[in-house]
């Protein structure tokens, strides 16, 4: 898995010793330190990670609406095709139809966690941007706003409807 450090270990045998506890505490650390980071992160449900491997036993514990969402959706042969591919978007945007209530817990859980993550992390680098050195003004909520946008203006347009300054 980490072939420069079976490379060293393979050169210098003794080091496995004192190298295995130092690993083995570090990897402790972050799971420590992504249980305190990531501790109201909700838990993802079984149907959703692999819905199409769920078994009745598993089912039982779903309401009865999901129950039967995810009986229709695993009984669904364009649904199979879609999940065995590599792209679970499209399957996904297929669950929608067949499966609303199972997608709606899915875009709350899975699809909108990466682009407001993505979101408030471009906007925080934007404040702190804005907000350092490079900036002397302490008051940029409008600049903020803006970098925080993925609206781009088109220059040449906004250009060609000015009227050039003439000289007198």
């Amino acid at each position: 898995m980490f072939p420069r450090v079976e490379a060293l270990l393979s050169l210098s045998p003794h080091l496995e010793v004192e190298f295995t506890p130092l690993v083995e505490e570090h990897l402790m650390n972050l799971v420590t330190d992504f249980s305190n980071r990531f501790s109201e992160v909700p838990s993802i449900p079984k149907y959703l990670i692999t819905p199409m491997d769920m078994s009745l036993e598993d089912m039982m514990d779903l309401d009865n609406i999901l129950g039967d969402e995810l009986l229709c959706l695993q009984g669904n042969e364009e649904a199979k095709a879609k999940y065995s591919c590599a792209n679970k978007t499209k399957f996904w945007f297929l669950v929608k139809g067949i499966a609303p209530n199972i997608f709606k817990t899915a875009e709350i859980l899975l699809l909108l966690a990466f682009p407001t993550t993505y979101f408030c992390e471009k906007t925080f680098s934007s404040a702190n941007f804005l907000g350092s050195k490079h900036r002397r003004r302490l008051d940029f909520k409008e600049d903020l706003r803006i970098s925080a946008s993925s609206y781009s203006p088109d220059i040449e347009i906004l250009a060609s409807k000015k009227q050039l300054q003439g000289s007198q």
